[in-house]
């Protein structure tokens, strides 16, 4: 069956990879439409990029845009509209989602702003003409008769249990990173970041990530990067996930992203008892002044946050 969209990801690094896509790609399929993913990184050429992409002979393209990428991104879509004037170009991602009214027609046909598994399927079933109004589609940034549209906001999915696990099967995953989360949003408001737009932290059913957790450590995943904004924000919950790891004694080594304010001595006492080289742990630390920290509504005291890393460090058994 002839495939409706090509999703092209263009990472930071040959040994990263992209979730974001996986998600669309398996949403996608849950809904009965056929799409295929193609990994690139910045290192490779212009030129070798639009060559294989051609070579799919697509006519759907839809790219994930972030910040290391976009400037490739906006090139490609600019040559490639002039091999093929008839392809559709549709972007994605956090790099547009903000900026769409900018960049809608002088590089992309459609634009899915926010959360975009929804609003992606619909937009692929309207080009198939399975959905006939488009103004139906909400999260949608658009040209219709030379006039820039925009659909309504995407609702946050309420229920991420509805979203499919993004990993069918891991053999073109060999030596690289696998990208993972167990919630979405953050708990925090820093001024600065686009994730304090959307409020609220929303959770996949934690027997759910037990079983996808199982799938990671028996297909011997050498690592797994939970991309959680902030894995520890709920104390019970991250106790819960890091005892099931160091219960399964797998060689799987699970990086987390944590909030230095909120280790406390149990979070400490589980992370103890994990084998060298299971966790690992990625802090940041948004500023050491205080004035800084209060101006951007992270108003914690830095020498709780020191303390804290010097007492998880101080367990030898994880790389920091």
């Amino acid at each position: 069956m002839q495939d409706d969209c090509a999703l092209i990801a263009i990472n930071a690094k040959y040994i990263h990879s992209n979730l974001a896509v996986k998600y669309l790609n398996s949403h996608c399929k849950a809904n009965g439409l056929n799409t295929t993913i193609i990994e690139f990184n910045i290192n490779d050429t212009i030129d070798r990029i639009l060559n294989d992409i051609f070579l799919t002979e697509l006519n759907v393209l839809a790219f994930s845009c972030y910040i290391w990428n976009i400037e490739m991104i906006l090139k490609i879509c600019s040559s490639y509209k002039k091999i093929r004037p008839k392809s559709v170009i549709i972007l994605g991602g956090p790099e547009v989602s903000y900026e769409a009214t900018e960049l809608i027609g002088s590089y992309a046909d459609f634009i899915v702003t926010g959360e975009g598994e929804i609003t992606f399927c619909e937009l692929l079933k309207y080009l198939k003409g399975e959905i006939k109004d488009i103004s139906t589609i909400d999260g949608l940034v658009y040209k219709k008769d030379n006039k820039i549209m925009k659909g309504e906001k995407r609702k946050l999915i309420e229920d991420l249990n509805t979203i499919p696990f993004p990993y069918e099967e891991l053999s073109d995953y060999e030596n690289k990173i696998i990208y993972y989360e167990t919630c979405r949003g953050c708990p925090f408001n820093c001024q600065y970041c686009l994730s304090s737009i959307e409020r609220g932290v929303r959770f996949f059913p934690i027997e759910r990530v037990f079983e996808e957790i199982d799938f990671f450590i028996e297909n011997k995943v050498k690592q797994v990067k939970l991309v959680d904004r902030t894995f520890n924000c709920d104390k019970e919950r991250c106790i819960s996930i890091m005892n099931y790891i160091i219960d399964k004694k797998g060689k799987t080594n699970f990086h987390f992203e944590i909030s230095p304010i909120l280790i406390d001595k149990d979070f400490l006492s589980t992370a103890a008892k994990a084998p060298k080289g299971v966790f690992q742990f990625e802090i940041g630390i948004q500023s050491t002044n205080p004035d800084t920290l209060k101006f951007i509504k992270r108003n914690e005291p830095f020498d709780k946050i020191k303390d804290n890393i010097i007492k998880l460090q101080s367990l030898g058994l994880s790389h920091i």
